[in-house]
C-alpha cells in the first residue's frame, strides 16, 4: 500500500534521468526508451490539452460550486428543516477528507483518465439519486456521501493533470 522510498516502485527523482536536446531546442528527457519533452510554461498553455483540460475542469467546478450552493435550498424547498439541510451539506463537505487519499491511489494506480472518469461518474450518479431525495431520506444521505466522495477531485485532479500536461517540468 504504501513503499519505503519512490524508487522501491520505479520512480527516479527530479533531475536523475539524462537529458539532451531535441530539434526544436526542448529538452528531451530519457527515461529508459520514451522520450518526453519538457515544455516551459507559455508552451504548454499554448496547448490544445491545457486548454481543453481547462474548460473541463472549470465547468466541473462550476457545476459542483452550483449543486453544493443549491442543496440546502433545494432540500429545505422540498421539505427537510434547515438542520437536515445543513447536515447534508456537511456531510458533502467531510467525505472529501477520506476521499483525496483514496483517489490519489486511484489516479497513481489506474490513471488519470480512470480517476477523473470515477469522480466525475460518482457525482452524476449523486445528482440523480438527489431526484428521489422528496420520497426517502436515505437518498439525501447518499448523495452527500456520494457527491462529497466524488468531488475531492476538485482539489488532486488539477495538480494531478496539469502536471502530466508538464511532463515532468521542474521550472
Amino acid at each position: 500500500f504504501v513503499s519505503k522510498s519512490p524508487q522501491d516502485i520505479g520512480l527516479l527523482p527530479y533531475g536523475a534521468e539524462k537529458t539532451e536536446l531535441g530539434k526544436d531546442g526542448e529538452k528531451l528527457a530519457n527515461d529508459g526508451g520514451t522520450e518526453q519533452k519538457n515544455k516551459s510554461l507559455f508552451a504548454t498553455i499554448k496547448t490544445k490539452e491545457f486548454i481543453l483540460y481547462f474548460l473541463g475542469a472549470a465547468a466541473i467546478a462550476f457545476v459542483m460550486s452550483a449543486v453544493k450552493g443549491h442543496i440546502p435550498a433545494y432540500m429545505t424547498d422540498i421539505g427537510y428543516t434547515e438542520q437536515m439541510a445543513a447536515n447534508i451539506l456537511s456531510l458533502t463537505v467531510f467525505t472529501v477528507i477520506p476521499a483525496k487519499p483514496v483517489f490519489g491511489i486511484v489516479f497513481d494506480k489506474f490513471g488519470d483518465k480512470i480517476g477523473v472518469v470515477a469522480s466525475v461518474g460518482m457525482m452524476a450518479i449523486a445528482t440523480i439519486l438527489i431526484i428521489f431525495t422528496p420520497w426517502a431520506f436515505i437518498f439525501a444521505v447518499l448523495f452527500g456521501a456520494i457527491y462529497g466522495f466524488g468531488s475531492a477531485y476538485s482539489t488532486i485532479g488539477p495538480a494531478i493533470l496539469i502536471g502530466d500536461l508538464f511532463k515532468g517540468n521542474k521550472n
